[in-house]
């Protein structure tokens, strides 16, 4: 049966409901294993990424707000940190790695193109990776001195932080600094798992796409 190429964008729209819908309730899960089990990393937005990855940042934003609304329901309140998970989104949908467009050069066997691209892939994101942990780093630390001070912003879910904070504190470091350095070490294992396994998940998402394209 012939494709019909009109009903392509309504089916687009509707993967990518899809996609935004799995985005949410993936990471409002990861949150609540993240209560019950207390892992030394923060995973809830590798889901974020990996949405952010393969439809752009328009709808990572989207499903990072819907789950920021679901998590202030079930909570009964509503968490600061959406700000940098935006901020992150952001990043991730301006220096996130795109075709490059450029033709290889004759001569090159498709392993080797294969190869030079993967090399590309891993060298934009890795410089992406350190993007993420200076920008939330900064943002993080920032907004959490403004709004709580020199008190832990969240006793229990973010104990390194609070711990590695209170002792910059006791070595004269003043708060935003000391803040954002707390933050420098835990972003560094954190925003690599969102990244890279956000980028890995984005990649089963766009076989997803391709699948339903004309």
């Amino acid at each position: 049966m012939k494709f019909n190429r009109s009903a392509w964008p309504a089916r687009r729209i509707a993967i990518s409901v899809a996609i935004c819908a799995l985005t949410v309730a993936a990471s409002f899960a990861l949150v609540l294993l993240r209560l019950r089990f207390q892992p030394p990393v923060f995973l809830a937005n590798v889901p974020f990424a990996a949405a952010t990855f393969a439809l752009g940042p328009v709808a990572g934003i989207i499903a990072v707000g819907l789950t920021w609304v679901a998590r202030g329901l079930y909570f009964g309140s509503y968490s600061w940190y959406v700000i940098v998970t935006i901020i992150e989104m952001i990043l991730i949908g301006i220096l996130m790695p795109r075709p490059s467009g450029e033709p290889m050069a004759t001569g090159v066997d498709r392993s080797s193109r294969r190869a030079i691209e993967l090399a590309r892939v891993f060298g934009k994101l890795f410089a992406l990776y350190i993007c993420c942990v200076i920008a939330v780093s900064v943002s993080g630390g920032i907004i959490s001195v403004v709004i709580f001070g020199d008190e832990p912003p969240a006793p229990g879910l973010a104990l390194a932080i609070d711990v590695i904070f209170q002792g910059l504190l006791g070595i004269n470091i003043p708060s935003i600094p000391a803040a954002i350095l707390a933050r420098v070490q835990i972003n560094l294992a954190d925003r690599f798992l969102v990244i890279f396994l956000g980028y890995a998940l984005s990649l089963l998402y766009r076989k997803w796409l391709v699948k339903i394209s004309p």
